[in-house]
């Protein structure tokens, strides 16, 4: 598992670049910003922002499930820390996860995080979707149960109604097209 997750960030190119950008344009205008980053694994993208922007001091905190990725980590599942913790502390959540990170954003909402938030969206292969988010939004077990790859041409779509059903009303994303799944990076500010 380790292997494979190193592989999957290490050649990720173009998508390391578009979210390092991401970050640097739409950060929060202060001079220390406090980040929680909840898939941090090597620190990779936040090491490069810090590196570019020495006039600010962030004060990160690494969340990290896969042990011995880097030794600043916080090793555990980040869904707990979320559920544990007040996320007021923070200016920036970052949700860089290989798929979509539904559960978290949820936490997000419940604790009213008031923010900016960095979240990667990927769909790989039939692109079956997350079956508590389709529950949400269509409000039936059994149609989520049916019908997870229906969406498959849309998923990206159904994220962005399960933002608005939160009261998001603007998202910002980039596309990124590979072979054999769609990427989106994204951000979007509550107040």
């Amino acid at each position: 598992m380790k292997r494979l997750y190193y592989h999957k960030t290490r050649n990720d190119v173009v998508g390391f670049k578009l979210k390092v950008k991401q970050r640097l344009e739409n950060l929060p205008d202060k001079k220390v910003i406090r980040v929680l980053d909840a898939f941090a694994g090597e620190h990779k993208i936040w090491n490069e922002i810090i590196k570019l922007k020495p006039e600010i001091e962030f004060k990160i905190v690494y969340l990290e499930k896969i042990k011995g990725l880097h030794e600043d980590n916080v090793e555990g599942v980040n869904l707990y820390y979320l559920q544990r913790n007040d996320l007021s502390q923070f200016d920036v959540i970052d949700l860089d996860h290989y798929s979509f990170a539904y559960e978290q954003l949820v936490e997000i909402f419940e604790q009213n995080y008031k923010g900016t938030v960095f979240f990667t969206f990927i769909q790989a292969g039939l692109g079956s979707l997350n079956k508590s988010m389709l529950n949400y939004l269509f409000g039936s077990p059994e149609i989520s149960n049916k019908c997870r790859t229906m969406y498959s041409k849309d998923g990206f779509e159904i994220a962005l109604k399960f933002f608005w059903k939160k009261g998001i009303k603007e998202v910002n994303y980039q596309k990124l097209n590979t072979v054999g799944s769609r990427k989106y990076y994204g951000h979007f500010t509550t107040k």
